[in-house]
C-alpha cells in the first residue's frame, strides 16, 4: 500500500522485490507498449552483472512490424522510422482501452494519473527517492528500440502507463537526478509495475 493505492511490491518478471537500486533480479522483463507477454519482453543478465545483459527472444529485421496487437512470434520489434511503433497503424487502443495489459487479473498498467498520484505522494526527485519508497522501484533501464539494445540498468526507470500522447505513450521516468511522467515512443522496452484496480 502507497497513500491511496495498492501495488504489486516488484516488476513484472523480477525474481524479488528490488534489494538495492541497482539489483538485477528486481529489474524484470522490458516490454513494448501495449504489446501483450509474449516473449519478446523476457531479458536475460549475466551473473551479478548490473548491466550486461540481453532479450531472450529474438529481435526482428529493421522495421518488420506487426500488422496486428498480438504480433504472432516472441521477437523483439525494431524501428527506426516514425511513429516508432512496433506496430503498422499506431493503433491506440492496445493498454489505454484494455489496461490491464500482461499484469494478472485484478491489476492493471498504471495511467499517467496514477504514477503521478505515486510520484506526488512520495515527493520523488530521484532514483534513489523512488528506490526508497515503499514500491522499492530499480533503476531497470530500458531497451532500445532499433536494436534491442539493454541501456542504462543501474542508473534509469522507465516503467510503462497505459496512457497513450499519440503518437507515443506516457511514462514514469527517473534518474539520479529528476522523476517525473515524459511521454517516448512505443517501440522502446519498458519496466511494468502493475496496480491492483
Amino acid at each position: 500500500t502507497y497513500g491511496t493505492q495498492t501495488w504489486m511490491d516488484r516488476n513484472l518478471g523480477a525474481r524479488r522485490v528490488a534489494t538495492a537500486i541497482n539489483d538485477v533480479l528486481s529489474y524484470g522483463n522490458h516490454y513494448q507498449w501495449g504489446r501483450p507477454a509474449d516473449g519478446h519482453e523476457i531479458s536475460v543478465w549475466k551473473g551479478d552483472d548490473q548491466t550486461t545483459g540481453r532479450g531472450f527472444a529474438n529481435a526482428t529485421a529493421l522495421e518488420a512490424l506487426a500488422t496486428n496487437d498480438t504480433p504472432g512470434h516472441p521477437n523483439f520489434i525494431l524501428t527506426n522510422t516514425s511513429p516508432y511503433d512496433w506496430r503498422s497503424g499506431n493503433n491506440n487502443n492496445r493498454w489505454a482501452t484494455a489496461n490491464q495489459g500482461p499484469c494478472p487479473a485484478g491489476y492493471h498498467v498504471p495511467t499517467d494519473a496514477e504514477w503521478n498520484t505515486a510520484d506526488t505522494f512520495g515527493v520523488w526527485n530521484s532514483n534513489t527517492d523512488t528506490y526508497n519508497s515503499a514500491l522499492k522501484l530499480p533503476s531497470a533501464g530500458y531497451r532500445t528500440r532499433s536494436l534491442s539494445l539493454l541501456n542504462n540498468q543501474g542508473t534509469n526507470g522507465n516503467y510503462w502507463s497505459s496512457t497513450v500522447s499519440v503518437p507515443d505513450a506516457r511514462y514514469l521516468y527517473f534518474n539520479s537526478s529528476a522523476a517525473s511522467t515524459y511521454s517516448d515512443n512505443r517501440a522502446y522496452g519498458f519496466s511494468v509495475r502493475c496496480l491492483k484496480n
